[in-house]
């Protein structure tokens, strides 16, 4: 299925891709873990650019963390904070690489996710979360 605006420039209106993520999401709660995947990146093919573009990025990262699919789930969520610097996704999709250095046995790399989450996002939850890995890491 693509959608296309009816100016014809190719990328999906908000609404569009909006009804395309709500889709996608509701693939992702029904446990089909490898079409959610695929929904949340027709989500990002039809606006790259879309208000939902961030969300679907880090829904599909969070997809392949579920499914220990850990590159991939890097992928995704360092495409997200590549290209939507200033999204509300970035503390968590930043948090989330921390998780996935830390259980890939990288600790110092894990480290550095979790202080720079601290650093730079101090007022969000991810950062709390953070603070909690970077304490049972010790030597915080």
């Amino acid at each position: 299925m693509c959608i296309r605006d009816s100016s014809g420039g190719g990328a999906a209106s908000d609404d569009e891709q909006q009804a395309l993520y709500n889709e996608a999401f509701g693939i992702l709660k029904s446990g089909d873990y490898d079409a959610a995947v695929q929904a949340f990146q027709k989500v990002i093919d039809a606006n790259p650019q879309g208000s939902w573009a961030p969300s679907a990025y880090f829904w599909k990262g969070e997809t392949y963390y579920v499914k220990q699919e850990f590159d991939a789930a890097r992928k995704s969520y360092a495409e997200l904070v590549e290209r939507f610097p200033d999204s509300r996704r970035v503390p968590d999709a930043k948090l989330k690489m921390g998780y996935i250095a830390q259980e890939s046995g990288d600790q110092e790399a894990a480290r550095r996710w979790f202080k720079e989450v601290v650093a730079d996002y101090p007022d969000s939850q991810a950062a709390g979360l953070a603070e909690q890995r970077l304490s049972r890491m010790g030597g915080g």
